[in-house]
């Protein structure tokens, strides 16, 4: 594609700018910047749009952001006094003053592969003098949000926001050349409002999904959060079925890459062996139609991943690296895709890895916040690994979010084992009959039903479920129930594996083994007790706060309330380790309509539950708090300090005892986006103990690269994790991967 304004020629296709038939010269990120302003000309552009599109690793800076606008404007001629080329609107952004053009001797451009979308400003009904501007701020919130959809091309908001009133949505689709359009209408008659949206097919003119959100106009930001979240969800599940029915109708010999995948999506959600194998010759297909799909190897991986989750190749060992190894392709082709980061999350479940799991699903979600399958498989990974609360409050939203979607039954399965988990049997039990008569599930679903009912002491259904199983699967075992769920939660992995035992579906070895073994508990240091005195035995006791907060004792996890700010406190408490004035954590934690003195008295009540038989003393003064964790074990302290360079120096034990400290980010669980303070503070160690984890990982796999090579791509994978867009590092987890093999 070549772009022509002024006596200027961006040639895309081979990355050159041209003056008067000479090359000009500029950086790649220049390009890409111009490259921007070109599609969009005319189009204010703002900051955080360019840092997205630019630099898509999150590393960019407005300074380096500011440097290559600096520089684009010198390739033009331009400066930043004159700015006749390249305006800066205050407040907004930027935008290309020139008009642009294709080069003369170039056809028009065809249409992308795979669908784009246009979205329209609503219809304004009811009462149009009331809150003007309704009809075009909803719309634009859906633009936004469907933009972090990577594998849809949305068109800008200057050229859809042209069209208003009622059109012809096959006209729309000619002059703005997109598949799909969003249109809706705002009415507003008193207090109350209702927006109707609809998704529509521009090619027939067809309606794809539609919905209304009603509700008093005062809970305009929330209907507004619904819209959003209803328009993306459609987008995610309604569009790929859609796409999938529309390729059925064409030849095989003419599907495009595009239309390959949409096939094998519609074929891997039918969950049947057959469907599966259909599904990954579409993936296959798609791959080698265009190698550098990134959601079609993403589609391979998903496939992969059923032949090892649903036992149906023998090779399950040979599956599941092939899943690992396929999801890693299609990270490295689109880090910011958020279907690949979700199928390198379900990965690693299989290998046992929950905690690396729940990294990838959490980035999946982070790109798309709306993402019902993420947010659902990371409640699943939080359920297997003991935090039910939040497995439940995760399923909960990814039915609201998608209450037709293919993995509904996975979400009410959830429902039910976190029923199991927290022993209200009756609820797992009435969730795991849904989940079971829910279209598309399969036999460990079956065997959920079975034991939940075992548990509520309903035998006869608790029978039949399991007879179901049987005869959906002959061979079913225990065996293949945890393999496909490693539930790393010793006491819900007890209660499964007794009623799948008594149920006739036999033990093995690992049944009783959880996954992802945490270490022993380090040796507190002991205390003496004040003289006269004979205090029972206090229990040792870990703080982790290298991942997500956890509190562990010697029986195991310690059960935590649910609210996240006495949480935060008592991270914080624990990291600082002084006395902290009781003003300052009110400020730092609470707003003052919210009575923060009362708030704070409530939360340290329940910190002293929490540590009443660990070593650990609260010391509550009139003005200050101080948690005495002395005797407690608390990993930030193992790396607080420690220089980046340092581990240069460490012994190769010393650096991987680091290295094993970090489940994740420094309370990666307890974000508070309405804590300013508190969020820098978290964001700041974060970042500090971010840097020497890295180079703990970088320092090992050189070490380890030529006379371990199997040790060293242990870690290379850990550092992958951390920087998914590192090409250098992709490569060389290659080659320690062929090295390990040759050895």
């Amino acid at each position: 594609m070549e772009f022509k304004f002024g006596d200027f020629l961006l040639d895309v296709g081979s990355a050159r700018l041209r003056h008067a038939g000479e090359d000009v010269s500029v950086e790649p990120q220049v390009l890409d910047l111009l490259t921007l302003f070109a599609r969009n000309p005319g189009e204010v552009i703002t900051r955080e749009r360019m840092l997205a599109e630019l630099c898509r690793d999150g590393t960019a800076t407005d300074a380096a952001l500011a440097a290559a606008i600096k520089a684009a404007r010198q390739a033009l001629g331009d400066d930043a006094g004159r700015q006749s080329v390249i305006e800066t609107v205050r407040g907004q952004g930027f935008r290309l003053r020139l008009p642009v053009g294709a080069a003369a001797d170039e056809a028009p451009a065809p249409q992308q592969d795979g669908p784009s979308i246009a979205v329209l400003p609503f219809a304004r009904l009811g009462e149009s003098d009331r809150y003007p501007g309704l009809e075009e701020a909803i719309p634009h919130e859906v633009l936004v949000a469907l933009s972090r959809l990577r594998w849809l091309l949305v068109i800008a908001r200057n050229s859809s926001f042209q069209f208003h009133g009622d059109r012809d949505m096959r006209e729309i689709g000619r002059a703005l050349g997109v598949g799909y359009a969003v249109t809706g209408i705002v009415e507003v008659f008193g207090p109350s409002i209702t927006i109707g949206a609809t998704l529509a097919d521009c090619a027939t003119g067809g309606i794809v999904w539609a919905d209304r959100f009603s509700g008093r106009i005062d809970d305009l930001m929330q209907l507004r959060a619904e819209i959003v979240a209803g328009v993306t969800g459609a987008i995610d599940t309604d569009l790929p079925l859609h796409e999938a029915r529309r390729a059925l109708a064409r030849a095989p010999e003419d599907l495009d890459a595009w239309q390959l995948f949409h096939l094998g999506l519609k074929s891997v959600h039918q969950y049947t062996a057959v469907d599966n194998a259909a599904a990954e010759a579409y993936f296959r297909r798609a791959v080698e139609l265009q190698p550098t799909f990134a959601r079609a190897h993403a589609g391979l991986s998903f496939a992969t991943f059923q032949n090892a989750f649903m036992g149906y190749v023998s090779d399950r060992r040979g599956a599941i690296e092939a899943a690992h190894r396929q999801a890693e392709t299609g990270i490295s082709l689109d880090p910011m895709d958020p279907f690949a980061n979700f199928v390198l999350g379900r990965s690693l479940w299989l290998q046992k890895d929950l905690d690396g799991a729940v990294t990838w699903l959490e980035r999946a979600v982070s790109i798309n916040p709306n993402y019902a399958q993420g947010i659902y498989t990371r409640a699943l990974i939080d359920t297997l690994s003991g935090r039910s609360l939040f497995g439940t409050e995760g399923a909960d939203q990814a039915m609201r979010l998608s209450p037709l979607d293919p993995l509904l039954y996975g979400m009410r399965g959830v429902k039910a084992l976190a029923g199991i988990s927290r022993g209200d049997y009756a609820a797992a039990a009435d969730w795991a009959g849904a989940a079971a008569r829910t279209p598309r599930a399969h036999v460990i679903i079956d065997l959920i039903a079975a034991v939940a009912h075992h548990l509520s002491d309903d035998r006869p259904n608790a029978l039949h479920w399991a007879s179901v199983a049987r005869e959906r699967k002959p061979d079913v075992t225990a065996e293949l129930f945890f393999d496909g769920l490693p539930i790393a939660d010793p006491p819900l992995r007890a209660q499964v594996a007794a009623s799948l035992a008594d149920l006739g579906f036999g033990a093995t070895s690992d049944v009783d083994r959880p996954a992802s073994p945490r270490p022993a508990l380090p040796t507190a240091t002991a205390r003496i007790p004040p003289a006269g005195t004979d205090p029972a035995p206090r229990e040792r006791f870990a703080l982790e706060t290298l991942g997500a907060f956890r509190v562990r004792g010697e029986a195991g996890a310690v059960a935590l309330p649910r609210s996240r700010k006495t949480l935060a406190l008592l991270a914080y408490l624990a990291v600082t380790g002084k006395p902290q004035r009781r003003e300052r954590l009110c400020e730092m934690l609470w707003e003052r309509p919210d009575d923060p003195r009362g708030a704070l008295r409530w939360s340290l009540s329940k910190i002293r539950r929490i540590i009443a038989a660990g070593p650990a003393d609260l010391v509550a003064e009139r003005d200050t708090i101080h948690l005495d964790t002395g005797a407690v074990d608390v990993d930030y302290r193992r790396v607080a300090g420690l220089h980046p360079d340092a581990v240069r120096e460490m012994a190769d034990d010393r650096i991987e005892e680091i290295v094993a400290l970090y489940r994740g980010g420094f309370l990666e669980d307890l974000s508070l986006g309405d804590c300013p303070d508190f969020e820098a503070w978290r964001i700041a160690v974060s970042d500090e103990t971010d840097l020497v984890l890295r180079a703990a990982l970088r320092e090992l796999v050189a070490r380890f690269a030529e006379t371990d090579p199997a040790r060293a791509l242990q870690h290379a994978h850990a550092l992958r994790r951390l920087e998914p867009a590192d090409r250098a590092l992709g490569a060389t987890v290659e080659a320690l991967r062929a090295a390990a093999n040759r050895a």
